[in-house]
């Protein structure tokens, strides 16, 4: 009987939610999280900021400007945190890119408040901040920027 209730309370919200269409269509992949793709510069759309701490990659600093740039690159063993604005869409989907183009697990995406992003950006407390172009505008980013431990890539 406990097996019967189970099957209904867990059996019939999955089916409702189109479950086993999911896994029939091959929309489960249990690889696809650890496989990359080349990088497409068609994939991008728009412009965006990519602010670089030099103190903490300053023996990779010309390899972590090249993959941000789109270019292929040899393995490099740093992890690195990415921080994006909340609500930015387009460095959202530009952060993804380029997680996708690296191993699993070597990037990692964390969404902050825009004011408190541009205040650890100031004081050089990041790893890695992607930003739309409107989003860098806004927030004058590039006066952060000025800061001679920041290396400011432009991707256009």
């Amino acid at each position: 009987m406990r097996v019967g209730v189970l099957v209904l309370i867990l059996g019939i919200p999955f089916t409702a939610l189109g479950g086993f269409s999911l896994i029939q269509s091959g929309g489960v992949d249990a690889v696809s999280s650890a496989t990359s793709y080349a990088f497409d510069p068609n994939d991008v759309s728009g412009e965006y900021v990519v602010l670089i701490n030099n103190e903490l990659h300053s023996d990779t600093l010309d390899v972590w400007t090249a993959f941000f740039q789109g270019e292929n690159i040899p393995v490099v063993l740093d992890d690195i945190s990415c921080m994006i604005c909340k609500g930015d869409e387009g460095a959202k989907s530009y952060a993804e890119i380029c997680q996708a183009r690296l191993p699993e697990n070597q990037m990692k995406i964390k969404s902050e408040n825009s004011l408190l992003l541009m205040s650890k950006g100031e004081y050089g407390k990041f790893d890695i901040i992607i930003l739309s172009k409107e989003i860098a505008d806004m927030y004058a980013a590039n006066s952060i920027s000025k800061n001679n431990n920041i290396t400011t890539v432009n991707i256009v």
